[in-house]
């Protein structure tokens, strides 16, 4: 789901011209969200190069960045959007060296995303891209570290499920859950190949597409492929 704060006025028109779906609302950080089975998994703030220097200069910014942190289980989930058609020296009093600093910042320090952008139209296709390949082709805003992933006893058994576990995490698209799921049948990766040594090739593609990684959702076609080409090399 694609959500967008009532107030992007040009974005909703650009949508209604394209007839794409959005859930137009009153956001309550941020200017759009992108959420999968109701879990929230991009938070963007998009902001015209006058914005953001008007941010800066008033103190708003520091404020509006930690909310837009706050509001999510992950900086990484936070995308600054800027839009700016040219570059400039400096915007309304500030130096470009400021700016420079303010968006450093939010990379570097802060670990959120910044996405340039040059005018309201290419960003409208930017939030469309990225809402396809998050709701479509299961692409997350980050990629688990090992501290993302749950803990898990360290010996025998336990430890060669964590082993695998850690392995599934590397594959894009397989979040800790979705790893943990897919460990619940398959403890190991040997378990994992054998089963797929038993089927003709279509079948393998197909063989995880059907375990339930949410009360809502099956794991499907496209990331059971995506798994099996990982785990064939």
């Amino acid at each position: 789901m694609l959500s967008v704060d009532y107030r992007e006025k040009l974005f909703i028109a650009f949508a209604k011209d394209d007839n794409y779906e959005i859930d137009v609302c009153n956001l309550p950080v941020g200017d759009f969200c992108i959420s999968h089975d109701t879990v929230t998994q991009l938070v963007i703030e998009r902001k015209t190069l006058a914005d953001l220097s008007s941010s800066v200069i008033d103190n708003r910014f520091r404020e509006q960045r930690s909310r837009l942190i706050d509001s999510v289980t992950n900086p990484q989930k936070v995308l600054y959007i800027i839009e700016s058609p040219t570059s400039q020296a400096s915007y309304k009093g500030l130096s470009k060296k400021v700016l420079d600093a303010a968006v450093l910042n939010l990379l570097f320090k802060h670990n959120v995303k910044v996405l340039f952008t040059f005018s309201a139209q290419d960003t409208y296709e930017k939030v469309k891209l990225l809402h396809k390949k998050i709701t479509e082709e299961f692409i997350v805003p980050f990629q688990p570290t090992l501290l993302n992933v749950p803990t898990v006893q360290s010996r025998g058994q336990k430890l060669l499920e964590n082993v695998f576990l850690h392995q599934l995490c590397v594959i894009p698209g397989v979040s800790p859950g979705i790893a943990s799921h897919i460990v619940k049948i398959y403890p190991n990766a040997m378990s994992l190949c054998n089963a797929y040594s038993d089927l003709p090739e279509k079948s393998k593609w197909e063989l995880l597409k059907e375990i339930q990684v949410t009360p809502k959702r099956k794991l499907g076609v496209k990331l059971s492929k995506k798994i099996y080409e990982c785990m064939s090399f």
